[in-house]
């Protein structure tokens, strides 16, 4: 984005229709997803047109490798996912190139700029957005001495996040000497939808008297189980898994609830020598 500061004024072309263009160039080779602009009116007509390998200066390069249109039919700021992700290498150039139709009301365009006590902290993208008024012929706007940025958003980012599948828990005992241990072991599976890198899975606990869930334990992405250990009463708590992955994000939870089953024994009960009395002598 070039307007941080949001909506500040509009350009016209002398009717309620116009185009605009942003030239962004990525930071990652995450796909591009979405595209986010103000509208003005009730109702507003809107063409997208994503293109790439553009440049600082130009809007348009071949064909759009996507397209969507719509209308909108409020005021205000909306983010339009496009029907599939463009796909984006690290410091490629690429452009989002809207028509506008704010019906009746003639100042299309969204910008941000500089305005003494309003707008002081407002910088200019020399370059990097352009008008139009049929989508042919554009204007650079610092070209032509406007120095304002068009408020349009362009949003990358990952696929989405799944948590894991697969989850079971199995009640286990240890059986010692002085006491008995009880254990709820949760394990699961790696979810194959995923495409990102995962880092690691949150293990949380709630117990039946409790309202939220409470962080136990995490665990690497290669280790697909985890034993609750020490505990009075297994049948008390419920579980959540999440997955986590190398952007940081964490997917919804996988729940799972401890039920009364008959624990197994994960390990024996030492047995014990009986020794007969001896007698002991100088």
């Amino acid at each position: 984005q070039y307007d941080p500061l949001g909506w500040v004024t509009g350009l016209s072309y002398g009717s309620d229709t116009a185009w605009m263009a942003n030239v962004f160039q990525s930071q990652d080779d995450l796909p591009l997803r979405a595209v986010g602009f103000y509208t003005a009116s009730t109702v507003n007509n809107y063409e997208i047109y994503i293109y790439l390998n553009t440049a600082p200066r130009v809007a348009i390069n071949g064909d759009p490798v996507a397209t969507k249109s719509g209308v909108i039919n409020s005021p205000g700021f909306f983010t339009i996912e496009l029907d599939n992700p463009v796909a984006l290498t690290d410091d490629q150039y690429f452009s989002v190139v809207v028509r506008l139709q704010t019906v009746g009301y003639e100042y299309p365009i969204p910008i941000e700029g500089y305005i003494g006590g309003y707008s002081s902290g407002a910088t200019t993208n020399p370059g990097m957005c352009l008008v139009s008024s049929n989508g042919t012929g554009w204007t650079v706007l610092t070209d032509a001495g406007l120095n304002y940025d068009i408020c349009l958003k362009a949003f990358i980012g990952p696929d989405p996040l799944y948590p894991p599948i697969n989850l079971h828990l199995t009640p286990l005992e240890n059986n010692f000497i002085f006491f008995k241990e009880k254990i709820n072991r949760l394990t699961w599976a790696a979810n194959p939808a995923n495409t990102t890198q995962i880092t690691g899975y949150n293990i949380y606990r709630k117990a039946a008297s409790q309202s939220t869930y409470s962080l136990l334990g995490t665990v690497g992405a290669s280790r697909f189980i985890y034993d609750d250990r020490g505990l009075k009463n297994p049948t008390f708590y419920s579980y959540q898994v999440t997955t986590i992955d190398v952007y940081g994000r964490e997917s919804d939870p996988v729940t799972i609830y401890a039920v009364t089953l008959t624990p197994r024994n994960v390990k024996a009960k030492p047995s014990r020598t009986k020794m007969a009395p001896t007698s002991l002598s100088n």
